[in-house]
């Protein structure tokens, strides 16, 4: 299953881990883990990004880590993108078979 959000310019793949199809936990499980992966240094600084673009990104990075070091030092993550609208509202059929990811603010 493909999932796409109008704030991130990545898909989300997520597997079946059984072959019953894939479960809440797949989905919960597989969307985390590709939302926390670090970004590339092209991914932030690019055509596509304006300038206030880069600071309600970095601004999100600010708020998601709250002066956590250790977060900090990880840098700016996928989920970082979706600039706070973090709250998950749930699936809608998207475009060619896709899901599109629903969010809002927290």
């Amino acid at each position: 299953m493909r999932l796409y959000h109008e704030k991130l310019p990545w898909y989300i793949d997520i597997r079946a881990r059984s072959p019953s199809g894939v479960t809440i936990h797949d989905l919960f499980d597989q969307m985390h883990d590709a939302l926390m992966v670090p970004i590339r240094n092209e991914d932030f600084y690019n055509e596509e990004l304006d300038d206030e673009d880069q600071m309600k990104i970095a601004l999100a990075f600010k708020e998601r880590c709250n002066d956590n070091l250790d977060e900090i030092a990880r840098g700016i993550r996928k989920v970082d993108f979706l600039k706070g609208r973090v709250a998950f509202e749930g699936l809608t059929r998207g475009k060619n078979g896709m899901w599109e990811i629903k969010s809002k603010k927290w």
